[in-house]
């Protein structure tokens, strides 16, 4: 009886072990999406600020010819 009282407490405990680690993964890859999330919005961001400067470039290259 006490063997398999013992050995349902270590099944459990490494169940909650795996559980724990799991959870830490999944957090661990919510905080790298997040991350790359974060980078494509700073990207964008510099795109659209070169484009706006292209776009200003081009309208005074305009406005000099005519």
């Amino acid at each position: 009886m006490i063997i398999f009282l013992v050995t349902v407490s270590i099944s459990l405990l490494m169940v909650i072990i795996g559980l724990l680690l799991y959870i830490g993964y999944k957090i661990r890859q919510f905080e790298d999406t997040q991350e790359v999330i974060f980078d494509a919005a700073v990207n964008a961001e510099e795109m659209y600020n070169e484009i706006q400067t292209n776009q200003e470039a081009i309208m005074n290259a305009h406005f000099r010819q005519n």
